[in-house]
């Protein structure tokens, strides 16, 4: 018998974690939006001040059905902004209308994308009576609340993939009657945790580039 037998305890516990770290990126994925208040909010200044608001911000009750319709609302200085947006074909697709109301009064806004997960992005297109010294203060918050939640998914799915490949070189090590040095295992391992890692955020800017979020 293959020596290298005596990793399969390692090689099983490891499986264990992969598959509890899917089903949580899974669930968490799954999970209605959690926010009522906006917590992040990327600012665009010139003539007047765009907010670009992230989806996952919103409470969208109907915005896993796939709804041509979507209705959502979110809190923005102890206001109500409502939202009312119409699909090509529910999420996941092009938003092809957007009705805004900011406190009682109609707002112009435009929406271009919404994804299953992430939501609706919309781009609110007036001051919305906010001051240039509040709008300053909201681009000031801290760096950890500005951070959209597919980021942290991002980071999870690293640390996923570099559990992924240390199986992989184990089972190798397991089948083979050779075992790899740590200093290379550890490299593999980086390498391409890195590389899959600046695929997936290359994959996401070149998406955004083509629907004109990033100038």
């Amino acid at each position: 018998m293959n020596k290298q037998w005596h990793n399969l305890p390692r090689i099983t516990a490891v499986l264990l974690l992969l598959s509890a770290l899917f089903g949580s990126i899974y669930l968490y994925q799954d999970a209605p939006a959690r926010a009522d208040t906006i917590g992040n909010v990327t600012i665009r200044t010139g003539q007047t001040n765009h907010l670009v608001l992230n989806g996952n911000q919103f409470n969208c009750p109907n915005a896993d059905g796939d709804a041509r319709t979507l209705t959502c609302s979110v809190l923005l200085e102890d206001k109500k902004l409502e939202m009312k947006l119409t699909t090509t074909q529910g999420t996941g697709s092009t938003i092809t209308k957007c009705e805004t109301r900011f406190g009682g009064q109609a707002v112009t806004c435009r929406g271009t994308y919404s994804m299953r997960y992430r939501g609706p992005i919309v781009v609110v297109e007036e001051t919305l009576g906010i001051s240039e010294a509040r709008y300053q203060e909201l681009r000031q918050l801290h760096w950890r609340d500005q951070l959209p939640e597919s980021t942290w998914l991002h980071a999870t799915l690293i640390f996923v993939i570099l559990l992924a490949l240390n199986v992989g070189i184990l089972l190798w090590q397991v089948l083979s009657d050779q075992a790899m040095k740590p200093k290379w295992r550890t490299a593999v391992t980086l390498l391409g945790s890195l590389g899959v890692f600046w695929f997936l955020r290359l994959s996401s800017t070149i998406m955004l580039l083509f629907q004109g979020w990033i100038d």
